[in-house]
């Protein structure tokens, strides 16, 4: 069943990529080939597809398929599908494909980019453990092809997820919030009482930061207001104030 994208006039199947490529270059035209997983859509890749435009006419982009993503469990976190939509939106980008082989060794022996290029990351090809590189390199050059390595700052999507994860669950007010002071609460609680209250209170967390995620869209706007920043700070203030107050008269008593 083919494919239904978002925006089917960026987008091409291969089968019909390398005529449509053949053409362009008879017209006189550069072309210059990305091609990676592109998970995660951050400013690293953004600034490395305008730069990579500014060395030719037509920027392709090809995708890894979801079957040969080999960076971790889970991953990619956006299928195929989606993150070819998500490049095609970006103005610098001329066409996109999915590839469908685990490297862009056989992608460019079809296509035979005027440039290749990949972020300044790969320019030591001692660091390319899996040796793809260098044949995608090899591969560049026999048909006349240059290879060049982007400027950017090296973004890496693995590392903004592993941080995210880390900050929320290295966080110690997950654990003093939850330990401290719902432990403190259910103390006295029976046994089935506390597996009730445990069962409350993990429904009612994910209800209020589902909520706040949810409603972020419609009340970003006030969010810009300072006086209404400072009313929310004051109210956190008086609340956790007063909890822990209520916490301590608990214990001495």
């Amino acid at each position: 069943m083919e494919k239904v994208y978002l925006n089917n006039k960026k987008i091409i199947d291969l089968d019909h990529l390398e005529k449509i490529t053949s053409e362009l270059k008879k017209n006189g035209k550069t072309i210059g080939l990305c091609h990676g997983t592109f998970d995660l859509m951050h400013i690293g890749h953004i600034k490395h597809f305008y730069e990579a435009k500014s060395k030719c006419d037509v920027l392709l982009v090809t995708l890894t398929p979801d079957k040969f993503v080999s960076k971790g469990p889970g991953r990619p976190l956006f299928n195929e599908t989606l993150r070819a939509e998500a490049i095609a939106a970006l103005e610098c980008v001329d066409i996109v494909a999915l590839n469908r082989w685990s490297t862009a060794v056989e992608l460019i022996s079809k296509i035979k980019p005027n440039v290749y290029i990949k972020g300044k990351d790969y320019v030591d090809l001692k660091d390319d453990l899996s040796g793809n590189i260098s044949l995608e390199k090899e591969a560049v050059e026999i048909h006349g092809g240059l290879v060049h390595f982007t400027s950017t700052e090296k973004f890496s999507s693995s590392s903004i997820i592993t941080k995210t994860i880390a900050f929320t669950y290295l966080n110690p007010h997950v654990y003093s919030d939850t330990v401290f002071f719902l432990g403190n609460f259910s103390k006295n609680f029976i046994l089935d009482q506390k597996i009730l209250f445990g069962i409350g209170a993990s429904v009612a967390s994910f209800l209020f930061f589902f909520v706040i995620g949810y409603l972020s869209k419609y009340l970003s706007h006030y969010a810009q207001n300072e006086k209404i920043w400072k009313i929310i700070n004051s109210f956190i203030i008086g609340f956790m104030s007063l909890l822990t107050i209520y916490v301590i008269l608990d214990t001495i008593n």
